[in-house]
């Protein structure tokens, strides 16, 4: 049977992409400035140390930052965002960002070959 308004079915269309990610932080300049680097990301739209909307490309933003200085210090042993995961068009590609990151000083804590991927993580 075919989906339609009258009869949806229980199968949920899977979204075409990850729109954004929204973080939330007690160290919003620092958060800000590494995203904006580790990204090569602008600001779409921010309120000076409040929030900030970061994209690199035609989505008005990818990532947002929201600056929350009442919150305690990160303890890894609590629950939380584990990572968040961008994709590049080509290996060569992801290769090239490694050593652009690398020139300002950002370097992963683990490359990794899943098999279907390879990965390189940041803290």
């Amino acid at each position: 049977m075919t989906a339609d308004f009258e009869n949806p079915g229980k199968a949920v269309i899977s979204p075409v992409s990850l729109a954004h990610v929204v973080l939330k932080t007690n160290n919003f300049a620092a958060m800000r400035e590494f995203y904006m680097t580790f990204l090569g990301a602008r600001a779409s739209f921010e309120v000076p140390n409040q929030f900030s909307f970061l994209t690199y490309d035609h989505e008005h933003h990818r990532v947002a930052i929201v600056n929350m200085p009442h919150l305690a210090k990160n303890d890894k042993s609590f629950t939380g965002l584990e990572h968040i995961a961008f994709t590049h068009a080509t290996l060569e590609d992801l290769a090239m960002a490694y050593l652009q990151r690398k020139e300002n000083g950002i370097l992963p804590v683990w490359p990794v070959n899943h098999g279907p991927t390879t990965s390189i993580y940041y803290r």
